[in-house]
This record gives structure tokens, sequence and C-alpha cells, in this order.
């Protein structure tokens, strides 16, 4: 015989499905954010339309019945004397509308209802002269009204039909929906109008249709994006965005925005702007077409996926947000072994030399006029000038490299002179909070196609303090003090580079400033030993795509914290839109301490294992397919058998750094190998042939023969005998071609 049993099933508990509704919940979410964007747009302004005209229902009724209590009644046409549909007054019934008076005039077609709008200035107010006749802090005294300021519609125009609607009688109150989601609100209010949501307490006062169209007023649709792509940039590392959209007039703006991979959920235009951290912001931009353009080298890092997203706004800030375009970013073909050969040694400013006149010679102008920072080369006009700067900068000037000659005409000029000036003497004088003491050229920027040269301004305070903060010394003349506070500012120049200024407010605002010890006044801590820190160092600007980059070496006062961080801009005019590289994302402003806004406890420095502290010159080599780091450092060996001398490193991304390799082996001023005697400083990377390149102002690119500038320091460091020299040098890449 033979038996069946039947298990007895059981049902799902009620925790059961409140996961399953929550997880189908989430996913129905994602579906409307992935298949239409501009469906969850348009839900999130009707979610803000139905909670407007629902608190200013509840302001109203509540209203009524403090009234009522009192034995009074809501006045609720204010200072209009009748108007109020149904009321025997004679008066023509008014509609009172949420456009401002001088935005448009409303269009034709109301059924006899006279059409009253608010000015501008009032438009908000809950006395009474707001867009809403109605005077809450009278019905409401001695407590405050419920409502701070009576809302308009977030689009706003009779053009586009989206603006709030308000009769008076009892009242009622009418708001146009745009979105599938909240159609049903609409439809089941009770109102006339199934487009539209309606409230309060004489529905049938309100009119059967609201005419749209106004004079003057700008198109009230979003715009329709037509493509949105990532794809391969120039460079392996690089990434190229197609960017199409119609309905795109001027005054309305686009803007991307790109995480790595998971990007932050991204459902409408607040969660665009809010996302906490992002690594690409393009500039808002004007057209008076529709938009269709590529965005070309946008740099992100080498070999990481990357989710893009684009957000495309007309005048009234109607938005539309595109679906993510996801693309890995890749890197160039490793290098083989790398060789590099030296030509002969030529120098270009000899401190020693004559200096017949101004402009006739490669010899120094005055005592004191040397190279104290790394040479930035720039083409202007006709001429190629080179800086050679200290204290009081000047430039050496020349149709090509051949014929350069030591120009006396001082361009930059430190705010406060500081050799001879101590505290003592002048304690107003000296000032670490207005970040204009001791100042040098240390980056010179100018686009192509015009003639305004950017500067960034390499700045020291040397704190001449007495004892009370060892171990700075007292009444010491500047030079001399042990005690540094670095940062970099801003500057520029319109008359070609003869001479550069701050910006206008500067003095107050310190508007000129770039970064510095951002959590750090000065002094940070008197108990460490000598303090020296903030920003010692900053490379040249290179531009890849919308963005300009520089390294900046950094340096805390904790022992050992020496290291490098990437900062960028997509403003070269604005100082104080440079940010810096956190780890993930270019999102760290380094606001200055004194302005009472710290930023985090410095930037993440890159690659420091293969590069260290190495700030001098950046370039993109063409021949090596790389941006190549050249600056002095250390062979990292403890004293006292440490080495010193030039050293390269390759990027893709200048964020990831091969491990440094030597580049010319000479002692290298101002470090432990070479504190007196004959040394060297300040490399750089100047390529010659870039001269002709009119897309190059900047010797921005190098190749495969660059020329090697440097600072040759006579006698030691504190010596003033110290000549700027190039020498040619030679690459050779064993996977490129054979070597020798």
């Amino acid at each position: 015989m033979s038996f069946s049993f039947l298990k007895k099933q059981a049902g799902f508990t009620l925790y059961e499905l409140l996961i399953v509704i929550g997880i189908l919940a989430v996913i129905s979410t994602i579906t409307v954010l992935i298949i239409n964007p501009t469906e969850y747009l348009r839900r999130a302004r009707d979610s803000e339309r139905v909670r407007d005209l629902s608190n200013i229902s509840h302001a109203l009724q509540l209203g009524a019945t403090i009234a009522s209590l009192q034995n009074k009644t809501v006045d609720y046409n204010g200072t209009y004397d009748g108007g109020c549909i149904g009321a025997a007054d004679g008066s023509p019934d008014r509609l009172f509308v949420s456009v401002p008076s001088e935005e448009a005039a409303p269009p034709g077609g109301w059924e006899g209802l006279t059409i009253t709008q608010a000015p501008k200035a009032s438009i908000f107010n809950v006395d009474g002269s707001g867009w809403i006749p109605v005077n809450f802090n009278t019905i409401f005294s001695p407590q405050p009204a419920p409502l701070s300021v009576i809302p308009v519609d977030p689009i706003n125009t009779f053009s586009s039909g989206y603006y709030y609607s308000y009769v008076c009688g009892s009242f009622a109150l009418a708001a146009k929906l745009e979105s599938v989601g909240l159609a049903k609100v609409a439809q089941s209010d009770g109102g006339k109008n199934p487009e539209y949501y309606e409230v309060g307490t004489a529905l049938s006062d309100l009119p059967s249709s609201f005419p749209e169209g106004g004079a003057g007023e700008p198109s009230g649709e979003a715009p329709d994006i037509i493509a949105f792509n990532a794809s391969q940039g120039t460079l392996a590392a690089s990434v190229a965005l197609t960017v199409e959209a119609t309905g795109f007039v001027s005054g309305g703006s686009y803007q991307i925005k790109g995480w790595r991979s998971p990007a932050p959920l991204i459902t409408d235009a607040a969660s665009f702007f809010n996302a906490l951290s992002d690594d690409f912001v393009l500039p808002s931009t004007n057209a008076s077409t529709n938009l269709n353009t590529v965005i070309t080298d946008i740099l992100p890092e080498a070999n990481k996926t990357y989710d893009f997203y684009l957000l495309v706004c007309n005048p009234l800030n109607l938005c539309t947000l595109s679906s993510k375009s996801t693309f890995t970013t890749g890197s160039n073909p490793p290098n083989g072994t790398i060789t590099v050969t030296h030509g002969s040694p030529q120098v270009v400013f000899d401190y020693t030399a004559p200096n017949p006149g101004p402009g006739t010679g490669i010899g120094k102008c005055l005592s004191g006029d040397i190279p104290d920072m790394p040479p930035r080369a720039v083409k202007v006009g006709s001429q190629v000038k080179i800086t050679r700067t200290e204290t009081k900068s000047r430039m050496m000037i020349g149709t090509n490299f051949s014929n350069l000659v030591a120009d006396c005409n001082i361009v930059l000029a430190s705010t406060i002179v500081p050799d001879t000036v101590t505290k003592t003497a002048n304690p107003n004088a000296y000032d670490p909070a207005t970040f204009a003491n001791k100042e040098w050229i240390t980056a010179l920027y100018r686009k192509v196609g015009e003639t305004k040269i950017h500067m960034v301004v390499h700045n020291e305070y040397h704190d001449p303090n007495p004892s009370s903060d060892p171990p700075c010394e007292a009444n010491i003349p500047i030079p001399g003090n042990p005690c540094n506070y670095f940062s970099a500012t801003y500057a520029y120049s319109i008359d070609n580079g003869l001479s550069f200024q701050k910006m206008s407010d500067w003095q107050t605002n310190h508007d000129h400033f770039i970064v510095g010890a951002s959590h750090l006044i000065w002094p940070a801590d008197p108990g460490l030993p000598a303090p020296v820190f903030g920003l010692p160092m900053t490379s040249n600007i290179l531009q890849r795509g919308s963005y300009y980059y520089m390294l900046v070496q950094e340096k805390t006062p904790a022992a050992g914290d020496f290291g490098v961080c990437v900062a960028r801009t997509n403003n070269l005019d604005d100082p104080s839109s440079w940010r810096f590289w956190d780890g993930a994302h270019y999102s760290i402003r380094m606001n200055s301490a004194y302005d009472g806004v710290t930023s985090p406890n410095g930037c993440a420095q890159v690659s420091t294992s293969n590069i260290k502290n190495m700030v001098s010159s950046i370039t993109y080599n063409t021949y090596l397919q790389k941006y190549v780091n050249v600056a002095g450092q250390n062979d990292g060996v403890p004293m006292p058998n440490t080495h010193c001398q030039m050293y390269y490193a390759l990027s893709d991304d200048l964020i990831t750094w091969t491990m440094r390799q030597p580049l010319y082996d000479v002692p290298m001023t101002g470090s432990v190998c070479a504190p007196t005697g004959l040394g060297y400083a300040y490399p750089v990377f100047i390529d010659h042939q870039e001269l002709n390149n009119p897309s190059d102002p900047n010797f921005e690119i190098a190749g495969k023969t660059p020329f090697l500038y440097y600072v040759r320091l006579n006698s030691g460091f504190s010596s003033l005998d110290r000549d700027m020299v190039r020498h040619m040098v030679t690459f050779c890449d064993s996977a490129k071609e054979t070597c020798f």
C-alpha cells in the first residue's frame, strides 16, 4: 500500500511582505531613474507643488477656525475692495496668481476674471502684500503665523502654464502638475481640471482652464538630451564626452559630473548637485542655439571605471538629467628601458658677467638679481620670456632661445621687502595673515588666443618673533631666520608680462590666496622644532581638457610629513577655484586658516614612496607618451651616505607615478648633499621646438630632445653667485627603438 502526504503550506508573514514591498519600491525607483530620469525631476517639482498648496490651505483653514472662535471673519481679499467670487458687491471677480507683475503680462482667455499679480519685491510676504492678499500675521496674532513665506511654483511662468492660482470667497488654490506619477492626485482631488491639483473650500469657484503664454518669457519646457556618451580621449587615461541637447537656449547651462563606479545614487537635480564629492564639474555655459559639443581630455585616474551624468537646464532652471554613461580609462603602453644622454651646458644667465645696459647682456642688473626659483617660459607676441625670480622678479627676454638677454625691468616686487625689516623695527609691516610677504614667481600661464598672463606666486613669511616663540630668532633680519610659513597666491598681467598685479580686494579679503597650511595659522605649535610648514613649492601649470593642473609640495610641522599633492582648476581667474586631490576626487579646498574656515588636515599626497617630495616641473612628453615630473631629490639612503641628484618620474594621470629614476647626477644645493660649494637646483624641461607651436605658449609639451634648464650655485646656497644653465637631453626608449 502506498501513502501520500500533503505538507501544510505556510503563508508569508507580515515582516516578509514588508521586505518584498520595500525591495519592489527600490527596484521601481531605480527603473524610473534609468528609463526616464526626466520623470524624476518632474515628480520632484509636483511633490513640491502639492506640499505648498496643502500648507497654504491648512494655514487658511486654521485661520478661519481661530477667527470663528473669536467671532471674527478672515479677510480673504486683503486690500482689494471686493473681487471675491460670489460676493454681491458688484466688483469683478479676481484670480490671484504667483507670477510677479514685472515678469510678464497675463495672457488672455480668463473667463471674465481679473488677474491680480504682486510685485517681485513682496511676492513671498505673509502680511497681505504677497501674491495671496491675506494678512496671516493679523489672523494668528499674537502667535506667529504658520507660514513664514508664501511659496510660489518651482517654475512660475505664464508661458509654461506652471504657476499657482488663488480665488477668494471661501477660498481655492490650483497648480498644474506635470509628472505621470502624480497624475492621479490631480484627477482625484474633486476639482474641475484633471491636470491641476486643486485644494480649498470652494473648488467650484476656480476657472475650468488656465491660459498659458506670456510675452517675453523663456520656454517652460526642459531641454531634451539627444546624446551623452563617454569615450576615449586623445590620451589613454583621458575621456572625451559627447553632449547634444535640443531646447538649449541663451541663459541655459549644462554641467557634467563623474564619479568612480559605483556612483552615488543620482535621481534628480538635487541629488546631482548635493553629491558629496565629484571628479568633474564643467562650468555653466551660455548658448544661443542647441547644445552640440565634444568635451575632450578630461583627466581622471588611469585604469579606473567612471560613471558620468549630464544635467542640462533652461533659463527657468527646468533641467533634464541624463542616464549615466560609463567608461573605463586606460593607460599608455609601458616604456622599456629609458636611457638619457646629455649635451654640453650653455649659460643663459651669468651673475658675474657684465651687463652693459638694460636688455643688452646676460649678467645681473643689480646685486641680488639672481634666479631663485625654477625658470618658467612663456611666449608673448614675438618674444619668449623666462623668469629670473627672487624677491624682485625679472625676465630673460628674446625673440628666440639663442638671443635671450637679462631684462632689468622688475615685473613683480615683494609686497613687503623683508631683507631689512624686523618685527621690532616695524611691528605692523609683517603679518602672516596677509599672505603677501616675501614673494617669488613660481608659475606662469597664458591661454591660447589671450594676452592676459596668469601667475602663481610663492610667498614666504619668515617670523622675526622674540624668544617667546622658539626657535625663531629675535630681531634677526628675515633671510637668516629659520622659521618659514609658505603659501601660494595669485597675480596676473594685462600688459604682456611687463608687470603683475594682485586681485583688487586682496588686502581686505585676501582673495589672492590659492593655498597654504589651510588648517594651521602661524605658529602652528611653538613647541615643535624648526617650524617650517605650508606649501614650499609648486610646479608649472599644465592644461588638459577643461582643467589646469599643478603639483604642490606640502610640508606640515609634523616630522617627516613632506610630500606632493595634485591640484586643479577650471578657472584660472579665480584663486579660490583650485581643488586638491583627496585620494579619490578633486574635492579639497585649502582655505586660509585666517579666514575662519579650516580645511581638512592637508591633501592626499601621491606616490610618496616613488617621488617623495619631487616638485619643480611637469610636462607631457610626446615621445615617452607620459607626463614627466623632474626635480632634485635624495636617494633615501641615511646620512652620511645620502646621494642627491636630479630625478624624473613618469605618469599617465599625474596621480600615480613610477619610481623616480636618475636624470642628471649633480649635487643638489639646499639639501643635505651640498650645503656648501658647487650645487644645483630647480630643474625644468623646456622644449625649444615648441617655440613654433602656436597651441603651446607655455611649453607644456616636450619631445625626445627637450632642454633641461636649472640653476647652478657656484658657492653654495647662501651665495649670490648663481647662474641659469641649460643643456639638451635626449631620451631613448628601448620599447620604441634601439638604444645605445
